[in-house]
Formats: C-alpha cells, sequence, structure tokens
C-alpha cells in the first residue's frame, strides 16, 4: 500500500467489499485466528483485534489510517512468529472442522491463504493506479 493515499486504499472497485486496506486488515485478523487461537489455544474473546476473520475482519474503521492497519499486521505476524517458534512443524492442535492440524498445516494453510490475497492485492492496486506487481 506503498504510495497510495487513504482514500485511494479504500476504494471499492469490485462488486465485493473487499479494498486494500480491508485486505490487510483480514490478513491481520486470519494470523491471530490460526497462531493465537488455534495454535496458542487462547479463547477468542481474550484475543485483541476487531475480528479473527470472517466478514467483519475486511471492515476497517474509518479512524483506523492505512499505518494503523499495516501496524496491526505486522504485530499480529510478529505474534504468530513469536508464538509458532515454542512448537515443532508436526505438533497438532484441535480445529473444529478439519480435526487435529499440524503447525505445518497452518503454515501451508496461511500461505495459501495470503498468496490468493495477494493476487487481489495485485488486481486492487492496477486498478487504482496502474501499478503492476512483480
Amino acid at each position: 500500500m506503498r504510495n497510495l493515499s487513504e482514500q485511494q486504499a479504500r476504494q471499492q472497485l469490485v462488486p465485493s467489499r473487499t479494498t486494500l486496506i480491508g485486505l490487510v486488515k483480514h490478513a491481520a485478523a486470519v494470523e491471530r485466528n490460526w497462531f493465537e487461537h488455534y495454535l496458542a489455544q487462547r479463547p477468542r474473546e481474550g484475543i485483541t483485534g476487531d475480528s479473527l476473520g470472517g466478514p467483519a475482519s475486511w471492515h476497517v474503521d474509518d479512524t483506523q489510517t492505512v499505518a494503523d492497519v499495516v501496524s496491526e499486521f505486522d504485530n499480529a505476524c510478529a505474534e504468530s512468529r513469536r508464538l509458532a517458534a515454542k512448537f515443532d512443524l508436526d505438533y497438532t492442535v484441535p480445529h473444529e472442522k478439519n480435526g487435529r492440524v499440524a503447525l505445518r498445516w497452518i503454515y501451508i494453510h496461511l500461505i495459501r491463504e495470503h498468496a490468493r490475497h495477494a493476487g487481489h492485492a495485485d488486481i486492487l492496486r492496477e486498478l487504482t493506479d496502474g501499478t503492476l506487481g512483480d
């Protein structure tokens, strides 16, 4: 979201409510959900952040700036790394839909999730100001 105005980051350029700033907000929520809730087994109510996934995780309050949301994502990722460092890749945790999942599976899931949304961001950025991803 470098070199974008607050307004550009919030532009809704597709029929869904997806925005560039919303993608980053959602990515932070996904990090918290998988690493803080599932891996660290913290109750959802005790995890900092507006949401842990789903439609609400895309909403960015008007008072939040691009810098705020990028910082939120950076902090979520730092906490994810801190938590994951405590476990080996084969460590498993319960998941209500998938049974038990290993840290390795969580990493792969997050790589897929972030890669998918990075593609969305490339398209939105090109629509916003013509900048192409590499």
